[in-house]
């Protein structure tokens, strides 16, 4: 029998952003009753919740029963440390350009950048792992401009050497916390992940993009102001997350943001440690700007940060609108990117089913439903529960029994019942097959963390003791178990 009782609920604030455009309606958004758009990233305050569970008393009598050969489930993290950033270079010889790459010259960048690697701090920027029709994935970064926009660069999905990529995996505000790193499994995706599929017909990109593919290198074979595309996420994140509007302005001779995330680069890394777990910002200059491209001279960024977008802070009103979207450059010398020009803010506003120049002769993408997906809250990121440990069992020496204690997220827009059940595993793998435990039913509401626990006797018993979480109509997207920790 479970005794389950509700300790209460708080809530905290996140941070996330979405700017405006004069000419573009807004939806009604969470936390803002007139529908007025938020200026300021992070959207949704996250709900807060606690679940204290006695189990039933575990008999020793119970066997293990296994599914042989069981595997670990692959994170997101585990993806982006095998993934190598996408190739798209522009068909040129850099040597002519006299500019050697930051593996041939490095130097130390830290003076001029800044490392992002907690979630709720530009939110809106996302780590892309890209999948291809022969297994090979690449990485990319985004930035979302709608509820469910994300736009990115062109060669980020699309490849003379492989192909159109068969989906992105999408993980904004991805970060690596110093505090809680564990080199094989934590997962850095900490507000979930969501998809892009079937990017033939959910992608928008120019029909002037084109590619060539040299010793298995992808070299666009025109100008990277066409490097730019438009895709729709299969969920609406930016509800929870916010997002940067666009903006077509003139922005000759401004001064810029650049950010996005870096691949893995030993030079790099040597300055930043997980430089290719963090998202890097910094300021630059814009040195020449033509009708599609912009371009910084003496800039660096560096493989992987592709898609991430130029943008323009405007500190008195705390707005944010991307501008641009970096492609490439001999890193160094300069850096380039598509600019985002009139049509692709027509463009975006009739994929939102606005009024848009294009309004007649374009279909509006419709609206995914409300979701619910639930993900292991793995680290406090949002200083919810102050020292008390959100992971972890112990032996408590007054009851005899183990306390157990494990967090949970559903990052969705939408509330959903799930029911968490608990196991006993030979191995830090659990499974459905390990020896059952118990289980406890809770109501989880869109954007909430709830930690639950537990105390469990396991009458003499020992092992890894896990949770596994059922819901019936959530992602899964990013996993359904969480290992607590060995006891007996």
């Amino acid at each position: 029998m479970l005794v389950v009782k509700v300790l209460g609920a708080a809530t905290v604030c996140a941070v996330g952003a979405q700017g405006a455009l004069n000419r573009t309606r807004h939806p009604r958004l969470p936390g803002h009753r007139d529908g007025s758009p938020r200026r300021v990233a992070g959207a949704k305050r996250v709900g807060k919740g606690e679940h204290s569970v006695r189990l039933a008393k575990f008999e020793a009598t119970k066997t293990v029963s296994r599914v042989a050969n069981e595997t670990r489930f692959e994170s997101f993290t585990s993806k982006v440390k095998r993934a190598k950033p996408a190739q798209g270079e522009l068909l040129r010889d850099r040597r002519l350009e006299e500019c050697g790459s930051f593996d041939d010259d490095p130097h130390d960048p830290t003076e001029s950048v800044q490392v992002y690697n907690i979630p709720w701090a530009r939110a809106e920027v996302c780590k892309l792992v890209i999948t291809y029709e022969d297994g090979s994935q690449a990485l990319c970064s985004g930035t979302l401009v709608g509820p469910y926009h994300l736009l990115t660069s062109r060669h980020c999905g699309q490849s003379a050497c492989v192909g159109l990529a068969i989906s992105m995996q999408i993980a904004c505000g991805f970060g690596y916390d110093a505090d809680v790193f564990a080199a094989d499994l934590f997962d850095f995706a900490h507000l979930g992940t969501a998809y892009v599929v079937d990017l033939a017909t959910n992608c928008y990109s120019m029909e002037e993009y084109t590619d060539t593919c040299i010793d298995n290198v992808s070299y666009l074979t025109q100008e990277r102001g066409y490097d730019i595309q438009l895709c729709k996420v299969d969920r609406e994140l930016g509800q929870n997350l916010g997002w940067f509007e666009m903006s077509d302005e003139d922005v000759t001779n401004a001064g810029l943001n650049i950010m996005g995330y870096p691949g893995y680069l030993e030079a790099l890394e040597e300055y930043i440690p997980y430089a290719f777990l963090s998202r890097l910002l910094r300021y630059s200059f814009v040195t020449n700007l033509i009708e599609r491209e912009i371009r910084f001279d003496g800039a660096y960024a560096w493989p992987g940060e592709s898609g991430g977008p130029y943008y323009r802070f405007t500190a008195s009103t705390d707005e944010r609108a991307v501008v641009g979207i970096h492609g490439g450059g001999p890193t160094g010398c300069y850096e380039e990117g598509a600019r985002v020009t009139t049509r692709w803010v027509e463009v975006l506003a009739a994929l939102k089913g606005e009024e848009s120049l294009y309004t007649d002769t374009m279909a509006a993408w419709t609206n995914p439903d409300p979701y619910c997906q639930i993900i292991q809250y793995q680290a406090d990121v949002f200083g919810l529960y102050d020292a008390s440990p959100i992971l972890g069992i112990a032996y408590n020496p007054t009851t005899g029994e183990y306390d157990a204690t494990v967090t949970l997220f559903n990052v969705g827009t939408k509330e959903t019942t799930m029911v968490v059940a608990f196991y006993l595993s030979e191995d830090d793998i659990v499974v459905t097959e390990d020896v059952y435990l118990d289980e406890t039913t809770i109501d989880m509401p869109a954007y909430t963390v709830y930690r639950l626990k537990v105390s469990i006797n396991l009458g003499g018993s020992a092992g890894f003791v896990g949770a596994v979480w059922t819901t019936p109509d959530c992602y899964t997207n990013d996993g359904t178990t969480a290992l607590i920790g060995f006891a007996g």
